[in-house]
């Protein structure tokens, strides 16, 4: 995540904060730009996208798909439209791995 995201000092903290945790959870108009209004987040299993979109500054939230899984997350597959690799998860979660790009 890049610095100056609005979650951004939750991202220092390891927590996936989304725009709205009582917002929309439709994929396509997530994907799209709407991450405003969405209580969905977005994460790629592509280390470089997730590097490219954190910049110098900026830090990585780190996890499998296993351990949200086995934390009741759910998990959605994204339409994809920028070829990003990209999942997205529901709700604010915490307890995330932080690294530096």
């Amino acid at each position: 995540m890049a610095q100056g995201h609005n979650a951004f000092a939750d991202a220092q903290q390891g927590i996936a904060s989304p725009g709205d945790v009582a917002g929309h959870a439709d994929v396509f108009a997530h994907n799209a730009g709407d991450t405003w209004t969405s209580r969905l987040t977005s994460w790629s299993t592509d280390r470089a996208v997730a590097e490219g979109f954190a910049g110098k500054n900026g830090v990585i939230l780190q996890t499998t798909i296993e351990e949200m899984q086995a934390s009741g997350v759910n998990i959605f597959e994204s339409p994809d439209y920028f070829d990003e690799s990209e999942l997205l998860l529901e709700g604010r979660i915490g307890g995330l791995q932080v690294t530096q790009p």
